[in-house]
């Protein structure tokens, strides 16, 4: 595996987790009403707006075929341990970590292609 992705990936799958709890996006009520009392109606503090380096990885991830994405959330986000991401994958330990070193690989390709694409623009 590419030590890197695997950060970012691990970075990327807990801001999953806050965007499905709903503590990612735009706050409610105007950041310098932030620190005052409230009654709960904004996201909890220091909750970053937007992750940006997540962002990224997102949109690579969103380049990957379907059974690569599959392989991606069971083991970043979905399961817990590489055993209960491989069951649920329906495969060995050894067959889920070399299919994550592949698509670590193509990853890397992803983030060669949009860093082409900035150089462009």
């Amino acid at each position: 595996m590419i030590a890197y992705w695997d950060a970012w990936l691990n970075r990327w799958a807990q801001w999953k987790e806050r965007e499905r709890r709903g503590e990612c996006g735009w706050y409610k009520v105007s950041p310098s009403f932030r620190n005052a009392r409230s009654s709960g109606e904004y996201l909890r503090p220091g909750t970053p707006e937007l992750d940006e380096q997540a962002l990224f990885v997102d949109q690579c991830v969103q380049r990957l075929a379907l059974t690569d994405l599959k392989t991606i959330l069971a083991f970043y986000v979905w399961e817990k341990t590489a055993a209960s991401a491989a069951l649920k994958l329906g495969m060995s330990k050894r067959a889920l970590y070399l299919r994550l070193d592949r698509i670590h690989q193509e990853l890397r390709k992803h983030e060669q292609e949009f860093n082409d694409e900035r150089r462009c623009d």
